[in-house]
Order: C-alpha cells, then sequence, then structure tokens
C-alpha cells in the first residue's frame, strides 16, 4: 500500500472548509439579527439597506456573532475562556470588522438587513443591559486598549 499525498486535494479541501466555516457564520448572522426582528431580504431597486446604518444594532450583533464564531472554532472552551475571547474581539474591534465584512458580502449579493417594527425597542434593551453589566465591578484585572496587558 502505497502513501497517498494529500497535498493535491489542498484547493478541495479548503473550499469545502471555507464552505462549512461561512454557512455557520451566515446561519449565526441570521439568527442573531432574528433576535433584533431583523431579516434579511433581496434589495429592490433603489431600496436603502437600513439597519446596518443603526450604531447600537452592529456592536450586539458583532457580538453575538463573535461567540458563535469562537464557538465553532474552539467548541472545547470554558464559557469563561469564550467570553473572554468575545470581550478581546469587542475591544480591538474585529468583532465588528468581521460583521462588517460578512454585511459587504450579503450587499454585493443583492441581499440587505431590514429592521423590523421591533427592532429599535430590542437594540434599545439590549444595549441598556450590556452598559449595566459593564457597570458591575468585574473580577478580571483592567486591561490597556484591549491588549491584555495590565
Amino acid at each position: 500500500m502505497s502513501n497517498l499525498h494529500i497535498s493535491r486535494f489542498s484547493d478541495t479541501v479548503a473550499l469545502h472548509a471555507r464552505e462549512r466555516f461561512y454557512s455557520f457564520l451566515l446561519a449565526a448572522l441570521q439568527s442573531a439579527v432574528g433576535a433584533f426582528d431583523c431579516t434579511f431580504v433581496q434589495r429592490g431597486e433603489g431600496e436603502a439597506d437600513l439597519a446596518p446604518s443603526h450604531h447600537l444594532l452592529l456592536p450586539q450583533v458583532a457580538r453575538r456573532l463573535a461567540r458563535a464564531r469562537h464557538s465553532f472554532l474552539a467548541p472545547g472552551q470554558s464559557n469563561e475562556q469564550l467570553e473572554r475571547r468575545v470581550d478581546q474581539d469587542m475591544a480591538d474591534g474585529s468583532a465588528v470588522a468581521c460583521l462588517r465584512e460578512l454585511l459587504d458580502g450579503l450587499r454585493v449579493a443583492g441581499v440587505i438587513l431590514r429592521p423590523g417594527k421591533d427592532t429599535r425597542r430590542l437594540v434599545a434593551v439590549a444595549a441598556a443591559d450590556a452598559n449595566s453589566l459593564r457597570a458591575v465591578p468585574s473580577s478580571r484585572p483592567e486591561t490597556c486598549c484591549g491588549t491584555g496587558t495590565p
């Protein structure tokens, strides 16, 4: 029996891995925006994409998406590790950047985010909850600029 040189399958493996990962991310994104009464729709001619411009919606959805992404990539981590990673992504801006990339890709495909009638209320409640959690003293040491350095 000969040893198969699997490196020739790299394109196939990469395509499969990307497809699985982005399918997971898009499902997580759809769930995250659904929690704020938003839906994805095909853009009609001259139709504006309203929800992504909402300054309170992006961080709320980005946090949920970052949590899902880290759960997918490191399923064995503890909840503390997961939240620490999500907090770091929020602090360094990578969570919102990832969300914007996905939304931009969907926009190129003609898919836009449409807020629902309860979106503003749900986002305001989530933002207030997040602010109240930040007001509670943390047992974690403070870090400088999200770098992890005290």
